[in-house]
């Protein structure tokens, strides 16, 4: 049996894939809770650097230039947006 995709579905793996990294300060989430970095802090020290790449290009897309997701319903957005976030997560080498 094979997955069915939604439209939805393979938007947000083609955005998770583009954004996986964004803003990457080339450290890993180890050494930054081993520092207790304010990224550490502010996620809790979980999946630190992927919980950033989310929240860092979610804050992007609130600027209507930037938002690529503007044209879809409240509904496709929460959904994509909860899509992509887990999808980011899941890129967690750590778990």
């Amino acid at each position: 049996e094979t997955a069915q995709l939604t439209d939805e579905d393979l938007l947000a793996a083609i955005i998770a894939g583009m954004i996986h990294d964004y803003d990457h300060p080339g450290l890993n989430n180890n050494f930054h809770v081993k520092v207790q970095s304010y990224l550490a802090t502010l996620y809790n020290n979980r999946s630190i650097l992927e919980n950033h790449h989310c929240a860092e290009v979610f804050e992007l897309m609130k600027n209507p230039r930037l938002n690529i997701l503007g044209g879809m319903t409240d509904s496709q957005r929460r959904d994509i947006r909860e899509t992509i976030i887990e999808m980011v997560l899941w890129t967690d080498m750590g778990l």
